[in-house]
């Protein structure tokens, strides 16, 4: 997450706040357009007594890996001091989600059976990022959930949890199981060990999630009335007993979430893996929808980029793929089906005109869609291989062929682009080639968001390294905004001079530790990173 400390008229000139989006204790959060990058962000200023708050927030996110992005845990993209402000006041960017949050999305829309079962299942992922990156969040509730509508979905519309509000999280020692604890969340959502002040585990936020699962299928909190304070709270959870309404609720949620309203720890699942296996245990048997996509890494094979999915998958795609190819081969391709009855006569015989004879060209852009779309179905945006328990379909090698001249061309750009010694000014004769391969990846793959990252070496100081870093990434971006790629694809940072990837005591390591890194998205998820050779 990059730093940028601006004056109050240059955040203001940069981000054109429209309205409030909410008031706390901590500060307040507006709606702006971010005049750079052109699009619209969430921005949290913090007052005097969230100052403390808004920083914990950024240390909790800075723990983790840009490359290690989570498509359930919302985007954090910059934060820094108001420099000329009376009070130090603070500011923290991120990606505006227009859905708003769970709580809001409740409200305004009657959600399916299958669309709860898509939320909940994300934000048990989300909350097992968390917790394998050492974080318990402490205030998970519906407020705090901004939620995206999932792009991947057709027509089925689905929403995508993205977990926020990371004020009072915890960052927890992975050598431990129990955890000190002030405090503080939300009553009605949070643990009764937390609301005692007692040691936390992971699973208090499986606590929270029950809650919100609860509420999420019933309309209504698992307790006779909303408790308004601690004490309240405390005095309904002694003889607390889950309300008969639970028995309304589809399985495996049901068993999920009694599982994690048990008022003792000790008793309460102990973690969102096994709440997860019991989601995969219902759908293996069909009991429940498989929406959200699940690929498995299996540790103990040795070959790389080996994904292991259930033959049902393969069957979806080996049919969508048979199908799709099916129609490729016929030597013309009628569109006309494609048009709505309503639409005229005319409409049709132009469509059909226009794309009645398949040329070569057209079909090998028709492939890509094809494979891109029977992929989908697995859930996967970066494998070499694939692999079933039950079978192993063999899929020509032309099928990657797209993805390994992506990956090759934003290693060329890795080695390729050139600078001014001390300086961000691109090297054009050494660079050009290297920068128009990324246009031209980025423009074929519409789906990519680029993450542009600088380093330097270590020659001056620190301070000055990180702003060279930075502004060399922005050049990068900038020229391909240039070149036509859209600027809301493309982020740019800088780390200085704090990630060698070579000794600073040569000529040659500190040539290599001069360099832009590239992070490559698909739809939220991890494509590509480029890394020393």
């Amino acid at each position: 997450m990059l730093r940028c400390d601006l004056t109050n008229k240059q955040l203001l000139k940069r981000f054109r706040t429209e309205c409030q989006l909410k008031k706390g204790g901590f500060g307040v959060v507006h709606k702006a357009l971010d005049t750079n990058l052109h699009k619209d962000v969430e921005i949290k200023f913090s007052n005097s007594e969230g100052h403390e708050i808004l920083l914990k927030e950024v240390v909790i996110i800075q723990q983790i890996p840009e490359y290690e992005r989570s498509p359930y845990i919302a985007y954090y993209e910059s934060y820094g001091q108001i420099t000329d402000s009376f009070s130090g006041e603070n500011y923290l960017v991120i990606q505006f989600y227009k859905e708003g949050s769970l709580s809001d999305l409740n409200k305004d829309v009657k959600l399916t059976l299958e669309q709860r079962h898509f939320i909940l299942e994300g934000l048990l992922k989300g909350i097992k990022f968390l917790h394998d990156n050492n974080i318990i969040h402490c205030d998970l509730k519906p407020g705090n959930i901004l939620m995206a509508k999932d792009d991947d979905a057709g027509e089925d519309e689905r929403y995508v949890p993205k977990i926020a509000d990371f004020g009072i999280s915890k960052l927890v020692d992975p050598d431990k199981s129990r955890y000190s604890n002030t405090g503080g969340g939300t009553p009605a959502y949070a643990s009764p060990e937390q609301v005692k002040v007692e040691n936390i585990r992971k699973n208090s936020d499986l606590w929270s999630f029950g809650v919100i699962a609860f509420q999420l299928y019933t309309g209504n909190l698992p307790f006779n009335k909303t408790p308004s304070s601690e004490s309240e709270y405390l005095e309904q959870i002694k003889d607390f007993v889950i309300p008969d309404s639970i028995n309304s609720i589809p399985e495996p949620w049901q068993e999920i979430i009694r599982n994690c309203l048990k008022v003792n720890p000790d008793e309460r699942i102990k973690s969102s893996d096994e709440c997860l296996e019991k989601i995969a245990e219902y759908k293996e048997n069909g009991i429940i929808s498989s929406d959200a996509p699940e690929v498995v890494q299996n540790n103990n094979v040795d070959e790389e980029n080996t994904i292991y999915i259930n033959s049902n998958s393969i069957e979806q795609f080996e049919k969508r793929f048979e199908d799709c190819e099916k129609i490729l081969s016929e030597d013309s391709v009628d569109f006309t089906q494609e048009v709505k009855s309503k639409e005229k006569d005319k409409k049709q015989d132009d469509k059909k005109a226009q794309y009645g004879k398949s040329s070569e060209k057209w079909k090998k852009v028709a492939y890509s869609v094809v494979i891109v779309s029977a992929l989908s179905i697995l859930g996967i945006t970066n494998v070499n291989k694939i692999i079933s328990n039950h079978s192993k379909p063999s899929f020509p090698e032309k099928y990657w062929k797209a993805e390994d001249e992506a990956k090759q061309a934003f290693n060329n750009g890795r080695h390729g682009i050139q600078f001014i010694s001390g300086e961000a000014d691109i090297i054009f004769r050494h660079s050009d080639r290297s920068l128009g391969g990324i246009v031209s990846t980025m423009k074929r793959n519409p789906q990519f968001e680029l993450h542009i990252i600088g380093h330097t070496d270590n020659f001056g100081d620190p301070e000055g390294n990180l702003d060279l870093s930075v502004s060399r990434a922005n050049a990068v971006r900038q020229y391909l905004i240039s070149a036509g790629v859209d600027s809301v694809r493309l982020y740019a940072s800088g780390k200085g001079d704090t990630q060698p990837i070579e000794t600073n005591e040569t000529d040659e390591g500190r040539a290599e530790n001069r360099r832009i890194e590239f992070l490559v998205t698909s739809n939220g998820n991890l494509f590509f990173k480029t890394e020393k050779d």
